[in-house]
């Protein structure tokens, strides 16, 4: 019976997945597409195929799990939203000032985007805002040592910042006074150098870098192992050999850092809190029963921010005093809402709903900002949020079509 019910569930999973790809199909063709996006090397019929591929496989191997294939596809959707829209915005850092880099004066507030053409860009506060600065373009920033229109993704604390190209190759610059930069010495650098062949990194193809606060880089390969530097590492180490209960684990995402905290994902969909510092790691659902926390027992977490618990439901969970609490339920303003994404600034939750609206929460107070009338997203649908660090905190951005809008410093006031 139960593998009856299995193939099942792949069968409807695999009608859920053709009918997916047809109707992006349908979709890219109705919008003219140009015929070479369609059938050329990068285009829909290929990357169906691949859709094709991935449920295939998923069908054949027992083991795949769904959360596996969920991944997958993520991954495919992506590669056709890269091919769709150059200018599509990937990252947001604040600006690293360095000599080898002449952007604007540095008393202007300014940021980097990087886009889905692999270019940064640089720009700068436009309108100061009540809740948000708004931003406007410039020009496109040359670094000396990076491959321009080659990148795939970009992270900084503010001081030291890290590059990840679209060929898995990584690249730091700026603090690194205790080895942030992985290259083995504690020497700064305005120019970027690339750590690929050094220490354990060797060899490896990288595909998601994520900096903390402070010291601690880490890194994740294509096989899923983990690698960190900073702090008593100079050079990159594979800490998945060196922390008992990591050494199985396939690692998908890093979904929050602080500190030398990070919270990771694995193939399989659990979620793990990796303390870098002392070396250990412990899944959620281990922490969710040794503290008794009754409420997201048996519950599918997928996102996890501070203490902050996302479901696959949508619903989203937080500490209230010593119990945690389902906000959906007793938030008469997230009564009935799905939320899809959960971000962590300066002690703020922001709530991102499948409707495009997002909601700032701190301690019992929420509001959804673009129901407010003092707020620059007043009426506007945000099509993604994205986070960051800045010298002296954290920053929370909002993507609302072509336009991007910071949440300022100020908020609340």
């Amino acid at each position: 019976m139960r593998n009856k019910q299995s193939k099942i569930v792949k069968a409807n999973a695999g009608i859920t997945l053709i009918a997916l790809i047809i109707t992006v199909i349908v979709m890219l063709i109705l919008a003219g597409v140009a015929i070479n996006m369609t059938i050329g090397d990068n285009g829909i019929f290929k990357k169906s195929d691949e859709g094709a591929k991935i449920y295939k496989n998923a069908a054949n191997n027992e083991a795949t799990s769904l959360n596996s294939m969920d991944k997958e596809m993520a991954d495919l959707m992506e590669q056709l939203e890269n091919s769709e829209d150059p200018t599509r915005i990937v990252d947001i850092v604040r600006t690293v000032y360095v000599e080898s880099v002449k952007t604007r004066e540095t008393e202007v507030e300014t940021y980097w985007v990087l886009t889905a053409d692999g270019k940064i860009r640089v720009w700068r506060v436009l309108e100061y805002g009540n809740v948000f600065d708004k931003l406007e373009m410039g020009p496109e920033v040359q670094i000396e040592g990076l491959p321009n229109g080659n990148i795939a993704h970009l992270a900084t604390n503010g001081k030291t910042a890290i590059v990840l190209d679209k060929a898995g190759k990584v690249y730091t610059f700026g603090i690194n006074n205790q080895g942030q930069l992985g290259n083995g010495t504690t020497e700064n650098s305005d120019v970027p150098i690339c750590i690929s062949n050094t220490g354990e990194l060797q060899g490896k193809v990288i595909k998601e870098i994520s900096i903390d606060t402070y010291r601690k880089i880490i890194a994740i390969d294509k096989e899923g192992k983990l690698y960190s530097w900073g702090g008593d590492n100079t050079t990159p180490v594979c800490i998945s050999n060196e922390i008992t209960g990591l050494q199985d684990k396939v690692i998908t995402e890093i979904l929050y850092r602080y500190d030398d905290n990070f919270i990771v994902k694995d193939n399989a969909g659990k979620i793990y809190c990796l303390d870098t510092y002392n070396n250990n790691i412990i899944d959620l659902d281990t922490l969710i029963n040794e503290e008794n926390i009754e409420i997201l027992q048996g519950k599918d977490i997928i996102d996890l921010k501070w203490k902050t618990f996302l479901d696959r439901d949508g619903k989203v969970y937080t500490m209230s005093g010593d119990t945690v609490v389902c906000m959906n339920d007793n938030m008469p303003i997230l009564q009935g809402k799905k939320i899809v994404e959960i971000k962590r600034i300066n002690g703020i939750i922001l709530l991102y709903d499948q409707e495009g609206k997002v909601y700032a929460f701190e301690y019992d107070d929420i509001i959804c900002l673009n129901d407010d009338s003092n707020s620059e997203i007043y009426n506007k649908k945000v099509n993604k949020i994205i986070t960051g660090y800045i010298r002296d905190g954290e920053f929370g951005a909002c993507i609302v079509g072509n336009d991007i809008y910071i949440l300022t410093a100020r908020y609340p006031s």
